[in-house]
């Protein structure tokens, strides 16, 4: 249990901070956003922006809250008396979680709390934050393949085999290396990393530094353009259905992403000036692809939510050249 009171200070505190810069004109901002959106041959389906809420983080040492762009099918929550409607819907699926008399009823519960494709809530930058995340992905892939290559015995026999970055989907992944390498790692002391900017504290010059050399690294290694369709993206020769993007064009995705985080909040309109959402669209690699993030060595976890450092102010906007 979270008292509402020291929530709602905490994420007035969040939203007044150095992380968001207040907007004036949002219906003109929204325009311009779909007019951006709709020149990169992304469908639009919703003018809607997230909302801020918190999702407490009890396990740290110190307890703070990760704060999360959400959307809902409602309208966005009041900061002073609104409810979070994750919050309100969450109590209904406990609710009938404990009603439940059977293991039957308890997995209708839980189908009808997953929400469906057709039925889940989408913000004005969803369809630019899921097609940038495939794009990103190829990108990885494509380092990954270069890495592994370059670390190749064949190719380079003298080299440690050491990786350049690690790619993990799966702690299966981890496991199966730390078993491969058991007779290196048996003497080693364990130790734990936590990065101190990643998503709410990320510089955003630097996130597109890193971003930019990460995406022409892969395009140059690859020697072929970026094409995205039903199945994913890849760099491959284009097919007749295929959407293909040149080097430029994904740099200027990334940059309108980035510029364009926004929350809309107890009537209140703001953009993300400092870090990059997380929680609009499906889970993007935009914060960790080459970018050189600063970490710190750690046993212990800590957070500060609202430890967000100095931005620049004010709105920021950028027109595309458009999708060709």
């Amino acid at each position: 249990m979270v008292c509402k009171a020291h929530y709602l200070q905490l994420l007035h505190a969040q939203l007044d901070g150095e992380c968001f810069a207040e907007v004036q004109d949002m219906e003109s901002t929204r325009h311009s956003i779909t007019e951006e959106t709709e020149s990169f041959g992304i469908k639009i389906k919703s003018t809607k922006m997230p909302y801020l809420y918190g999702a407490i983080k009890l396990h740290k040492e110190q307890v703070g809250f990760r704060w999360i762009s959400g959307v809902s099918s409602r309208d966005p929550p009041a900061t002073e008396e609104g409810t979070n409607p994750q919050a309100q819907s969450t109590q209904s699926i406990m609710e009938r979680l404990l009603a439940a008399g059977s293991d039957g009823e308890r997995d209708d519960a839980f189908k009808a709390a997953a929400p469906t494709n057709a039925a889940r809530p989408v913000a004005a930058m969803t369809g630019a934050h899921k097609e940038l995340s495939s794009l990103l992905k190829a990108v990885q892939r494509t380092l990954h393949e270069k890495d592994l290559e370059f670390r190749s015995k064949e190719v380079n026999p003298g080299l440690s085999g050491v990786r350049r970055f690690w790619i993990v989907e799966s702690a299966e992944q981890v496991a199966a290396e730390i078993k491969q390498r058991y007779t290196f790692f048996k003497s080693k002391v364990p130790a734990t990393y936590d990065f101190k900017t990643m998503y709410s504290n990320l510089d955003q010059g630097l996130l597109r530094k890193g971003l930019g050399r990460a995406i022409r690294e892969a395009f140059e290694h690859a020697g072929k353009e970026l094409v995205i369709n039903k199945s994913g993206s890849s760099f491959a020769d284009a097919e007749d259905d295929d959407k293909v993007y040149s080097l430029s064009m994904v740099e200027e995705l990334v940059e309108f992403v980035v510029d364009n985080a926004y929350v809309e909040q107890g009537g209140r309109a703001l953009r993300q000036v400092r870090g990059i959402p997380m929680g609009p669209g499906p889970p993007h690699p935009k914060s960790c692809t080459g970018c050189p993030t600063p970490r710190r060595r750690t046993t212990t976890t800590t957070f500060r939510s609202s430890a967000c450092g100095s931005g620049p102010n004010g709105t920021k906007r950028r027109k595309t050249t458009g999708y060709a």
